[in-house]
């Protein structure tokens, strides 16, 4: 009887919830905003970020956080009615001859090259890593209008990086290793970038968080699926955010 008595309060409080305004860069509800507790970080490429204008606005997407996270990820909107086809125009990082390192599209084409971090250093540092964000098909297809026009060659992780099922427990794929755009970054960094690892555990604590704060506002079914811990943190938050009080800082923790 506790139990529902707690479930049905928790359920309550996610409907006030639910009246509050969005946070316009990270879209979770004002009292779940993770911005101020994020700190950017630099990795030795750029990264560009084509989302899809269907996942643009989605409090889910993990592609946004990851404009937050990391300095040199900027993001592009494409699709729609007019298709923002002036979005997919990359003609500044064709390389030869531009003084910039190569570009990139990660996607895991049949053709693409594996990279250690010793040739991605060598070869590729002070490059662009174009990152297609969007369902499969989308970004499928952003990928390939990309390589028609440009030819730009395809980088893929290595499959003894992907050993551990995603964390992106917002969404589900018939494949438990398949991995959200957000947690792909985080394994190229890891992989190509002297100090990848101990960045990829930061990068891995912002999306902690951004799961959970999602998780909450789903109801009841993805609260109960949290671990004892985060369901403790989350009856806690959700208690503060109807006496006008912010999160506990304990989601990044």
């Amino acid at each position: 009887m506790d139990k529902a008595k707690n479930l049905l309060h928790l359920q309550q409080q996610q409907q006030q919830l639910l009246q509050l305004k969005r946070c316009p860069r990270c879209f979770l509800y004002d009292p779940l905003c993770i911005c101020k507790e994020i700190s950017a970080l630099e990795i030795p490429f750029e990264l560009l970020l084509v989302i899809h204008r269907s996942e643009w606005k989605k409090s889910s997407n993990s592609a946004r956080i990851a404009t937050l996270a990391i300095k040199n990820a900027t993001p592009r909107v494409y699709g729609g009615k007019d298709n923002q086809s002036e979005n997919l125009n990359f003609d500044e990082y064709v390389h030869e001859g531009n003084g910039k390192g190569k570009t990139y599209i990660l996607f895991p084409s049949p053709n693409a090259e594996k990279l250690s971090q010793k040739e991605f250093l060598q070869e590729f540092a002070g490059g662009t890593v174009i990152v297609p964000d969007g369902n499969w098909s989308q970004a499928k297809d952003i990928s390939r209008k990309l390589y028609i026009k440009y030819r730009f060659p395809f980088l893929t992780l290595p499959e003894e990086t992907i050993t551990a099922r995603s964390q992106y427990r917002l969404r589900s794929h018939e494949n438990p290793l398949y991995l959200s755009t957000y947690e792909a970054i985080t394994k190229l960094i890891s992989v190509v970038d002297v100090a990848g690892e101990e960045k990829a555990k930061q990068l891995q604590r912002y999306f902690k968080a951004f799961v959970e704060r999602n998780l909450l506002v789903r109801g009841l079914t993805s609260v109960e699926r949290l671990e004892h811990t985060a369901y403790e943190r989350g009856k806690e938050c959700l208690y503060k955010i109807t006496h006008s009080g912010p999160c506990s800082r304990a989601f990044l923790s």
